[in-house]
Order: C-alpha cells, then structure tokens, then sequence
C-alpha cells in the first residue's frame, strides 16, 4: 500500500512538472490560437471545432459513424489525417508531417501533444518508475479505402531529466474494432457571421428615408 501511494505521488509530481514545461515552453500564440470551449476546441486558424475524444472513447468507427451520441447527424464528421497534422501544428508542434512519420523530442512537439492533452482530452495515462506517459488516439477518416480507417494519435512522456512529444497517424484498421484507449477525432466546421458593412447600412437607411418621403406625398395628394 505504501509502495503504491508512493508511486501515486510521483506519477502527479511528474504529470505536473511535465504539464508545466510543456506549457511554458509553447509560443504565446498556440496558446490563444485553439480556443477551449469546454467540450469543444476551435482551431482559429482552420475554422475547425474540434470534440474532446474522451465524449467517444470506447467506440469504434462503425459506432460512431452510425449515430453514436449523435454526433455525425449533427454537422460533426471523422478528422483527416491532413486535419489532425494541421491541428498539431497550429498547437505549436512545428512544420507540416508526412503521412506515418513521427515529431519528436522537448520541443515544440512535446509542447503541442502537452496543449493537445489540456484541450482535447487524455485517454490513458501511466506511471512505471520514475516515467509517465500520457495521450489519446483517435479513429480519423480515409476517403480512399471503404471499410477502413486510420489512427492517429499524441504522445507525451515525462521521465526524470527528460521529456518526450510526437504526433503520428498509422495504418488502415477495422471500423468494427473498438478499445477504451481509443476514441474518435471529430471535427466541423463553425459558420461565421459576416458582418455588414456600414456604408450599405447608410445606403438602406437612405433608401429607407427615400421610402417614408414618397409614402408622405402620395398620404398628401390623396388627402388633398
């Protein structure tokens, strides 16, 4: 029992010194540019929202894309792997990643999987000694293959001296498989309300004036 609280004890002095150095070591701007909505990110950047992962954990693609929650009636679909990459560098994680291929290192990668995990959600979490790990993988779309998905996933590890980050997108799998580790990447699109310009608000409040006036002088002329 001791052994095992003391284990608790490390495994959340290292969860917090490895939140904090990935928090501090991201550029001000990644921190501002994915907006926390509570169960929801906005990428500002791409104009995508984002669902926490951890509102699909458990289910597989088939049951997602088949109404679970009731997402995907609702305006949500399954990220891309292009859309996951994108969001990733947008967290601060560097250049664009070719499909399969792995970021990592203290930084930026492990800064951006950091920020993913606050915003998006973690859906496992581990202690073994003195390292922890933490991330989520997630279910994304692939448009060419039907029946097929690909998984993408974040990856943080905190270990004494030493920090580790990367994001990679892997394989086609199943659409019946499903896993408590895994969840869906979902994501739509947010409509933006386009302001009116206020030379046509003059205009209509001209044309408007225009309308009372003649409205007045044909009241006159039949009253006369």
């Amino acid at each position: 029992m001791m052994v095992h609280r003391i284990a608790q004890k490390t495994a959340a002095i290292l969860f917090g010194v490895g939140l904090a150095f990935g928090l501090t070591a991201l550029p001000a701007a990644a921190t501002t540019l994915l907006v926390d909505q509570g169960m929801t990110t906005l990428d500002s950047n791409t104009g995508l929202e984002w669902l926490d992962i951890t509102l699909t954990q458990g289910q597989s693609y088939n049951a997602v894309a088949a109404g679970y929650g009731g997402y995907t009636t609702s305006g949500w679909r399954f990220a891309t792997i292009t859309d996951l990459y994108q969001l990733f560098t947008d967290a601060g994680g560097g250049g664009s990643y070719p499909v399969g291929t792995t970021s990592s290192g203290s930084n930026p990668a492990f800064a951006a999987a950091t920020l993913l995990s606050l915003r998006l959600g973690t859906l496992y979490f581990e202690a073994v000694g003195d390292t922890l790990q933490f991330g989520a993988d997630g279910y994304l779309a692939d448009v060419l293959t039907p029946g097929k998905h690909f998984t993408g996933a974040w990856d943080v590890m905190v270990k004494t001296g030493s920090v580790y980050g990367e994001l990679f997108a892997i394989n086609q799998r199943d659409n019946s498989v499903a896993s408590p580790y895994y969840g869906s990447f979902l994501v739509r699109n947010t409509v933006a309300t386009t302001p009116v310009p206020p030379a046509l608000l003059l205009f209509l409040t001209a044309l408007g004036g225009l309308g009372v006036a003649a409205w007045r002088r044909r009241t006159g002329t039949a009253t006369a």
